[in-house]
């Protein structure tokens, strides 16, 4: 996903675009055990991210979520463009219990490529909290984009381990991952009916080592469950 389309030096990469109906996400949210949505944003996108809001959030009624997670990158004027896409969540989710929580992309994709990246994702983080704070938004803050096993050590060094609402793993994970799910769709081909990882307890074992070693540096902090304040 990190070489786009237009830049592959070998042309190996073709994009369709496929756009979904908020009706056809309804149908994937009657899952029982479905409780929280994710919208990815981009610069500029805040006409279609109110549509989308507009046409999908009230028909969440009947199937209060949890948790709605904004994925957030940076954005032009970054406090203003939180606050606007603020404003259209709560507009629609009056009442409503569900929480906000904004996914800030400090480098999207790039976890994988060095412990350097962490520090992009770190940085936007204080600046969207910042933010949150000054402009009295709802919504706690997740790391995201460029996250890796040098992103605890940042937090740590910079007193803002217990800041931060959690952390998503992206190319961090996919990556030594990547030779178990190969591992997995070799034996899948051997034997039918066995395509799930839970399938194979052997590389479920070193699935969750791997995963391990990422988030057990968190799992001993108390990220916070409220909402910061001034």
């Amino acid at each position: 996903g990190r070489c786009l389309v237009s830049v592959c030096p070998l042309g190996l990469i073709l994009a369709e675009d496929h756009i979904r109906k908020p009706e056809d996400i309804m149908s994937l949210l009657e899952n029982p055990f479905v409780n929280a949505l994710e919208i990815h944003t981009r610069p500029n996108s805040l006409i279609a991210f109110e549509e989308f809001c507009r046409k999908l959030i009230p028909t969440l009624q009947g199937h209060p979520l949890q948790l709605i997670s904004v994925s957030a990158p940076q954005l032009p004027n970054y406090g203003e463009a939180l606050e606007s896409m603020h404003n259209v969540l709560t507009q629609y989710l009056d009442g409503s219990p569900t929480r906000i929580m904004w996914q800030t992309d400090g480098r999207p994709m790039s976890g994988d490529v060095g412990g350097g990246t962490a520090h992009a994702s770190v940085r936007l983080a204080k600046v969207a909290k910042q933010e949150l704070v000054f402009r009295s938004l709802r919504g706690v803050v997740q790391l995201a984009g460029g996250t890796n096993e040098k992103t605890f050590e940042i937090l740590r060094s910079q007193g803002l381990e217990n800041e931060f609402a959690g952390v998503a793993f992206g190319g961090s994970a996919r990556k030594p991952l990547a030779k178990i799910f190969d591992s997995l769709s070799h034996r899948s081909m051997e034997c039918e009916n066995q395509e799930f990882l839970e399938e194979h307890p052997d590389l479920l074992l070193e699935a969750i080592k791997i995963a391990t070693r990422l988030v057990s540096p968190f799992k001993d902090q108390a990220f916070p469950t409220k909402e910061p304040t001034k």
